[in-house]
């Protein structure tokens, strides 16, 4: 299983995670970032609430953005 090949859709993601159970192989780790370094941070009101969730699934955001939601009423 090829980590770096990329998914498209859920469907392959899930077959890829279950050909690494069936090799007896992990997901790499994901990188650990700092606070001074240049990324793009999701964040949400959930943590401040105790509600932070170990994995966040965010479905969607491939797509463009819409721009008419910018318009105002």
């Amino acid at each position: 299983a090829s980590f770096t090949s990329g998914f498209r859709g859920l469907f392959r993601f899930l077959r890829f995670v279950e050909s690494l159970r069936d090799s007896n192989q992990d997901m790499p780790l994901a990188n650990v970032v700092s606070e001074a370094d240049n990324v793009v941070r999701l964040m949400t009101i959930h943590k401040s609430k105790g509600l932070e969730f170990p994995v966040v699934f965010l479905s969607g955001v491939q797509k463009g953005f819409n721009m008419m939601d910018l318009r105002s009423e």
